[in-house]
This record gives C-alpha cells, structure tokens and sequence, in this order.
C-alpha cells in the first residue's frame, strides 16, 4: 500500500467517525459529553487538515 493509498484510507476513517459523531450529537443531553464530543469532532476535522496538507485540497477531495 502506497501512502497515497495510505492517506486515502485514513481520510475514509476519519469522515465515518465525523458522521458517527454527527449522528450521536443529538441523543446526548449532557453538556459535558457534548463539549467532549465536539472536542473529538474538532480533533478530527485538524486530522483531516493535516491529510489535505500532505497531498493537497484537491487530492484529498478525490480520495473521499
């Protein structure tokens, strides 16, 4: 596996999770969770910044 290959993989993981969160967000009464989950939300939103600065905006678009 190449690491285009690589980061194309990472960058799939990574926006399932977003969604995983998405979808959570509103079940969850607890301001407490909801601040943790937005924590984890934003944390994945700078990995995915990091894979596009590997490759480039366009280049990751088309791995999505």
């Amino acid at each position: 596996m190449d690491e285009r290959d690589v980061i194309k993989s990472a960058i799939y993981h990574i926006n399932e999770a977003k969604k995983g969160i998405e979808n959570t967000f509103g079940n969850v009464s607890s301001p407490d969770s909801q601040a943790e989950l937005e924590r984890a939300y934003q944390t994945l939103e700078d990995s995915l910044r990091h894979c596009r600065g590997v490759f480039g905006t366009s280049s990751s678009r088309q791995m999505q």
